[in-house]
């Protein structure tokens, strides 16, 4: 995060502060908007919850989405794109099917079947391969 906002108590400008027990905000009609020109920030000792009951759930749009702080010199990394990770290990697995293919079947006399059996078991680990990433893909969460 690039901005950090100060303290309540060092913040020298105007300022509302409610603190209480419990607040709540309730919208009976319509909804609650939050503008901020640097940042809004949610914070709890425990958890933070956002609960959504009807489609499209909760939705994030931003030009970049970090989920995570990189702490200890852990790097970021990209979330992958689940349909498109899938049709490209599909591809691969395809072309390897077909060459195992290729290869337990003879080719002349001389062709020996030594990797006719290897062949055909790859080609079987393939389809389980091909069904683990089919069920790799989330159901529920999605991205761009």
């Amino acid at each position: 995060m690039s901005f950090k906002p100060d303290n309540p108590e060092f913040y020298n400008k105007d300022q509302i502060i409610l603190n209480s027990g419990r607040l709540l905000l309730n919208a009976k009609e319509d909804a609650i908007l939050l503008f901020a020109k640097e940042a809004i920030s949610f914070s709890s000792t425990d958890s933070v919850h956002i609960n959504c009951d009807t489609k499209p759930g909760f939705i994030v749009n931003a030009p970049e989405i970090h989920l995570g702080l990189a702490v200890n010199g852990v790097k970021e990394e990209p979330i992958i794109k689940g349909d498109t990770l899938k049709k490209a290990l599909n591809d691969l697995l395809d072309g390897l099917n077909q060459l195992l293919s290729g290869m337990g079947k003879p080719h002349g006399d001389t062709t020996p079947y030594v990797f006719a059996g290897d062949a055909y078991s790859l080609q079987i680990k393939i389809s389980s391969i091909k069904q683990t990433i089919s069920d790799s893909l989330s159901t529920q969460n999605y991205t761009i």
